[in-house]
């Protein structure tokens, strides 16, 4: 999880939230008097930027072979495990229903 918290918090697109977060904060709780055509124009390029790189971060997902695909490995294993258990509590069924 740490290494997952950490490319989170590289990411330009957290920071540009963040800035713009805080430039609507300051403008806003501060009454800055930013001229309000710059103020939207402002916002609406860092709304349009997360939105565009978000866009390219899926399509280039998509485009990866299946076995290039990001896995959870810890969910994984543990699907294993139910499926295991299933497994063997159906083969147990079975053996009885056999005999």
């Amino acid at each position: 999880m740490g290494g997952n918290l950490r490319e989170k918090l590289m990411s330009r697109k957290f920071w540009i939230a963040v800035a713009t977060a805080v430039f609507i904060v300051l403008s806003e709780g501060l009454d800055l008097n930013v001229d309000k055509d710059i103020y939207w124009k402002l916002v609406i390029l860092a709304i349009s930027y997360i939105f565009g790189e978000s866009a390219v971060d899926i399509a280039r997902v998509k485009a990866l072979p299946k076995w290039e695909l990001p896995i959870n490995i810890k969910k994984l294993q543990q699907e294993i495990k139910v499926i295991k258990k299933f497994l063997k509590i159906k083969e147990t069924d079975i053996k009885t229903q056999s005999e």
